[in-house]
C-alpha cells in the first residue's frame, strides 16, 4: 500500500479465474517498489483467492481520471514481462466492476 485507501476517489474490482493461483500470487508480490513508482495512482489494493483458482482484486486509486492514465501508460520492460505473464494465467476473461464513489470505511 503506498496510500490511504479510505481516500480513494475510485475502486476497480476485477473477478476472474487463474490457470495457476500459486504463481500469480508469486508475481503479484513481485516489485512493489518498482510498481509504486509506476502507478502512483494506486493507493492500496486487497485480493482474495477462492475455490478453483477464481480471485476477486480490488485496486484504490487516487482518481478515476488517474488511473485511466496509468493504463494508458508503457510498463518498464521487468513490469511488462509480469504483465504478460499474469495475463497468461487469466482462464477465460476477467469481469470489471468501476466504483466511481466508493464509501470507505475502516477502523
Amino acid at each position: 500500500m503506498t496510500g490511504d485507501p479510505d481516500a480513494a476517489g475510485f475502486v476497480q474490482v476485477m473477478q476472474g479465474r487463474s490457470s495457476d493461483p500459486d504463481r500469480a500470487r508469486q508475481l503479484m508480490a513481485q516489485d512493489p517498489d518498482e510498481w509504486a513508482a509506476f502507478r502512483p495512482d494506486v493507493i492500496g489494493s486487497v485480493a482474495v483467492g477462492h475455490e478453483g483458482g477464481a480471485y476477486t482484486l480490488a485496486m484504490y486509486f487516487t482518481s478515476e481520471q488517474a488511473a485511466r492514465e496509468g493504463e494508458r501508460k508503457e510498463p518498464p520492460p521487468q513490469l511488462k514481462a509480469v504483465m504478460e505473464e499474469m495475463n497468461q494465467l487469466m482462464a477465460g476473461e476477467p469481469e470489471f466492476l468501476d466504483l466511481r464513489q466508493p464509501w470507505l470505511y475502516s477502523p
